[in-house]
């Protein structure tokens, strides 16, 4: 595994990697990336937990199915064009949610202050209102 930090503190706020790797023809390179909006050791255990294995076959095919089975909770009856961008639009609420954590329960509270849970916790979206536990 590449650190791209030392002792959970990152070296600067815009981080940003460019990774190089001298392969031979057709080699594959297997990249896992984890992320927090917390702290480095967060993304550490987010990736640990959400894909703990290196099997790129196996996360693919876990993919497709989380998300066959997100995008068909709703039918649609229309021309393949509308389909495409409903499903599309579809995809990208399910993607990018206002509310977030991490594995572990932790958070940012909508005055950026650091929530770290003891048990189970609640929170509400000011914007919709929906409960997440």
């Amino acid at each position: 595994m590449i650190c791209l930090f030392r002792k959970n503190k990152l070296p600067a706020k815009n981080i940003k990697a460019i990774l190089n790797f001298e392969t031979s023809s057709n080699e594959m390179v297997l990249v896992k990336v984890g992320i927090s909006a917390i702290s480095a050791e967060n993304a550490l255990q987010n990736l640990s937990e959400e894909i703990p294995h290196w099997d790129f076959n196996k996360t693919l095919s876990e993919t497709q199915s989380i998300w066959e089975k997100e995008l068909s909770k709703i039918k649609v009856e229309a021309s393949d064009k509308n389909k495409i961008i409903f499903y599309t639009a579809l995809y990208h609420s399910l993607l990018a949610p206002y509310l977030y954590n991490d594995v572990n329960k932790s958070t940012w509270a909508l005055i950026n202050r650091y929530i770290q849970p003891k048990g189970s916790i609640t929170i509400q979206c000011c914007r919709c209102g929906i409960l997440s536990c």
